[in-house]
């Protein structure tokens, strides 16, 4: 199954939203303002900085944003909030992660993944995990977990930090 990515953006080219279907989101979450961006033009956006990247006239420009820091911890806001914004999990699941230490579908089934696959980290059952993402109000860059949710998504060490940098500048 072929995954679409969109992107809805403000008057200045700013990304606001990106969307993906199927995996995060179904075609009809998709707003009608939204834009069908290729998987080159997705991950030019999610790979830099917040604002470093413009959606003007249907092509993307680059723009310097310097880099404050990297982060080595993150909120749970910025970290939901970012899942969202890489259309990883839908906006209203991000919302209720933030209120109520909900797992959102996308993460449990990677976490799902992760148990299925042996790739808990060693000590942690099933329970310590869910209890971690549910519960936690920062996620540390090098807490054990994150690296094996990382790899269930798909995303390397440098990935990972792109996605830190990212949420720590929401």
């Amino acid at each position: 199954m072929e995954i679409q990515k969109y992107g809805t953006f403000d008057a200045d080219g700013l990304p606001i939203q990106f969307y993906s279907v199927p995996d995060a989101h179904t075609q009809e979450e998709v707003p009608a303002d939204a834009v069908a961006l290729t998987t080159e033009q997705w991950n030019e956006f999610i790979s830099h900085p917040v604002g470093a990247r413009l959606w003007i006239n249907g092509q993307i420009e680059e723009r310097e944003v310097p880099l404050f820091y990297k982060p080595d911890d993150i909120s749970d806001r910025q970290f939901f909030h970012g899942l969202a914004l890489w259309g990883l999990i839908p906006t209203e699941e991000a919302l209720e992660a933030v209120k109520t230490g909900f797992i959102p579908t996308r993460l449990k089934e990677v976490i799902d993944q992760v148990e299925a696959a042996g790739m808990l980290p060693e000590g942690m059952t099933r329970f310590d995990v869910d209890i971690v993402i549910a519960g936690a109000t920062s996620y540390a860059f090098d807490h054990a977990i994150a690296p094996v949710i990382g790899q269930a998504f798909g995303w390397d060490e440098e990935r990972r930090r792109e996605f830190w940098e990212f949420a720590a500048q929401l």
